[in-house]
């Protein structure tokens, strides 16, 4: 499950141990043996995937119809009280789970879900007099979602949990489906009469299995194991970790602070697929089932009053609560008349964009090169408006600077999203070549003759550093700008565009002055950088 996170900032991963439990019992049979239970227009391929406990017991469920197909499971139960069911899943071609609980037909409850990083409901209803009380979905690893139901489903003594893969949206279980060959798989179906989800019971016999209560939290020491990585976010996942963590809990919870760690596999050039490397993290304690949360990671940060960035794998108590799809603070830029400039965003999720009128629709990508995508606009364009699933989520207005008598300088630096910004100093610049040097005197006569070598320099000169600076000035911004202006001030990397070359640069002075014009609350800045490669080109 894949979040965004800012690597200059710290990170915490947190693991919480199998908390104290209230006696259970799961009362559905065969629960990890999906071909023993109810099948309708599907067929089942047997151990064909890793289940959730690691093992290859998983089953795939494939449509073989378009009409009705799916699995059920279901278990005695005794009449009137509230029943918890449950259900690992994970996605294989299908667009759309199907999920339903019931008793007997006219009292049962559908659900569909949209995979994703993060699954999301698409329909719900209730019928008879079956309600729900609660629903949760929690990330186990290796694609695996664990869907958790609590509902008063009927009288009756019979309560069952249905699953079927979809790929048409806003369907039933029993409904019809345009696919016929859609599958998913399936593992791990838990009925017990609870007030809540437990932890998952096997029951691989035809009867019942129990667990007996438990006072205290099963605190044992957690591992964590990192893989940092480019490339797709599934395939180019390393072999062996990156770096291997081991801690004992504190109150149940085992927390790991690893933005450093996966700061150092972060490359950085002008290059807008350079940056963005992908973090996975897989916790266990050899108590529960294997954890994993993958991560989007840049070197960007958050401010102090912007709090701390955590995630804890089990129960989803986290920060990281969406992804950042406009990767700059500004909703204004502006563009010298006749130039270019590019807009950072999140592209991988049905992302489109328009630009005065013409809309251009993003292909998804997995890979870490191309999870933020950059938009170019004009300095005669007027707006762009960034869409996903047709909804706006970001319009940036073009303000174009009408300055001819200058030189357009454009520094691109790492904002504080970890994304690459263009900002352009349209107006007056100086360049500044300082040289640094050593002088020792040396004897210039010529003994053989006594000639006093006068034409011959008697004090040498050895260049020991030359460096290159810019001064930059704005023209008047508004305050929406002021904000980059302040991002670029703690930035790490920088680069100058000079002639259609980037040249790395550093902040010379750790200030900006700034300039207000009164009457209408515009600002200009003027800033100072310095190239780090020396003017002449000496290094050794």
């Amino acid at each position: 499950m894949k979040k965004q996170l800012r690597t200059r900032s710290p990170f915490y991963a947190q693991f919480e141990s199998l908390p104290a439990e209230v006696a259970s019992e799961n009362l559905a049979p065969k629960s990890e043996d999906v071909s023993g239970w109810s099948k309708v227009g599907v067929t089942i391929t047997t151990n064909d995937t890793t289940a959730p406990d690691g093992t290859t017991t998983a089953d795939k469920v494939q449509r073989t119809t378009t009409g009705a197909s799916y699995v059920s499971r279901n278990a005695t139960v005794t009449s009137n009280p509230r029943t918890a069911l449950s259900i690992y899943v994970k996605q294989g071609d299908s667009e759309f789970v199907s999920i339903r609980l019931s008793g007997s037909y006219s009292n049962r409850i559908d659900f569909q879900y949209k995979f994703g990083d993060t699954p999301t409901i698409e329909r719900q209803s209730s019928h008879g007099t079956a309600s729900l009380v609660n629903r949760t979905v929690e990330y186990i690893n290796n694609g695996w979602f664990r869907f958790g139901f609590v509902a008063d489903i009927s009288t009756e003594t019979v309560a069952q949990i249905m699953v079927s893969a979809k790929d048409d949206a806003d369907e039933n279980v029993d409904s019809s489906d345009t696919s016929n060959d859609a599958y998913l798989y399936a593992w791990g179906a838990q009925i017990e009469q609870q007030d809540e989800v437990t932890s998952y019971i096997s029951n691989t016999g035809t009867g019942t299995t129990s667990r007996a209560e438990t006072l205290v939290a099963n605190e044992q020491q957690v591992t964590c194991s990192l893989y940092i990585y480019e490339g797709d976010v599934v395939n180019d996942i390393p072999l062996t970790p990156n770096y291997v963590l081991r801690s004992f809990p504190t109150d149940a919870l085992t927390t790991f602070e690893i933005s450093e760690l996966i700061r150092d596999y972060i490359t950085q050039n002008s290059a807008t697929s350079s940056g963005t490397v992908y973090a996975m993290v897989s916790m266990t304690d050899g108590v529960r089932f294997n954890r994993e949360s993958t991560y989007l990671a840049q070197e960007g940060y958050l401010l102090g009053l912007e709090g701390i960035q955590y995630d804890r794998v089990i129960g989803g108590l986290s920060s990281l609560t969406g992804i950042q799809f406009l990767s700059q603070s500004n909703n204004s830029v502006y563009i010298p008349e006749g130039m270019t400039i590019n807009v950072p965003f999140y592209g991988s999720e049905d992302i489109s964009y328009v630009i005065d009128g013409v809309t251009t629709n993003l292909a998804d990508s997995t890979d870490s090169g191309s999870q933020i995508q950059y938009i170019e606009l004009g300095s005669t364009d007027l707006e762009l408006q960034i869409k996903k699933d047709g909804s706006t989520f970001a319009t940036i207005d073009v303000i174009e600077a009408d300055c001819t008598k200058y030189g357009k300088h454009m520094l691109t630096f790492v904002n504080k999203f970890g994304a690459k910004q263009d900002f352009y100093f349209n107006m007056k610049s100086t360049t500044e070549i300082k040289a640094e040097d050593k002088t020792h005197t040396v004897n210039t006569i010529d003994f053989s003759d006594f000639n006093a070598g006068l034409q011959k320099h008697n004090v040498k000169r050895r260049l020991i550093g030359s460096k290159v600076s810019h001064t930059l000035n704005t023209g008047f911004i508004n305050e929406d700008n002021a904000e980059v202006l302040e991002e670029l001030l703690v930035s790490e990397y920088v680069w100058l565009k000079m002639n259609n070359v980037y040249r790395p640069v550093i902040l010379k002075e750790s200030s900006i002055t700034r300039k207000t014009h009164l009457n209408d609350k515009l600002i200009q800045y003027t800033i100072k950088v310095e190239e780090t490669s020396p003017y002449l080109a000496n290094l050794r």
